[in-house]
């Protein structure tokens, strides 16, 4: 591969788990699996950046599922804070609907207040972090992409890809190669 380097060995995380915690604007990832530890760092790092990740169904293992479920947490604040304020809403309508001021002052302020809350807590996991989970076709490719490198290989992104197997990466600085993956995760993004 051209613009890259290449890595074989039980020490991948040397070079991943670096592109995982560079500052930027946005990851990408595509690993059929993901350890749980691995999916917490990604939750971390989406409080940061616009991460994406495409992985396979979790009925493979256990441990999939475990990642999947941390992953899929993110959600439920966003959820959560729709259907409280949804709620508070519809009272603050009811409250002015039978003219009961004081009552809609009170659940204006609780809504108020609650936003703070939120926004005071901003860049939620849940905003940042896309998570696509292929269904009956299997993601088998591994590929991590951040603002200025990308990493294609063999290495999945569990603690025995990282730091048990052999496997095989490149690692890809050139920028022109670089975009090339990006539009490739794109069309799989889309698939």
């Amino acid at each position: 591969m051209s613009g890259g380097e290449g890595y074989s060995g039980t020490e991948s995380y040397k070079y991943i788990e670096p592109l995982l915690r560079e500052r930027g604007s946005r990851l990408i990832v595509v690993s059929p699996y993901i350890g749980a530890d691995y999916a917490r760092l990604i939750v971390r790092e989406a409080g940061k950046k616009s991460v994406y990740v495409l992985t396979s169904e979790a009925s493979r293992s256990t441990s999939q599922g475990e990642a999947i479920r941390i992953l899929q947490s993110t959600r439920r604040l966003s959820r959560r804070y729709v259907a409280i304020m949804a709620y508070l809403s519809l009272l603050f309508a009811a409250s002015l609907v039978i003219h009961s001021y004081y009552l809609a002052l009170i659940v204006a302020s609780v809504m108020m207040a609650f936003s703070v809350v939120l926004l005071s807590t901003s860049r939620s996991p849940g905003r940042y972090l896309h998570l696509k989970i292929a269904g009956p076709d299997f993601v088998h490719e591994k590929l991590y992409i951040s603002d200025t490198k990308a990493i294609v290989g063999s290495a999945n992104l569990t603690y025995s890809g990282l730091h048990r197997n052999v496997e095989h990466i490149e690692i890809i600085r050139d920028d022109a190669r670089r975009r090339e993956l990006i539009a490739h995760f794109e069309s799989l993004w889309r698939e």
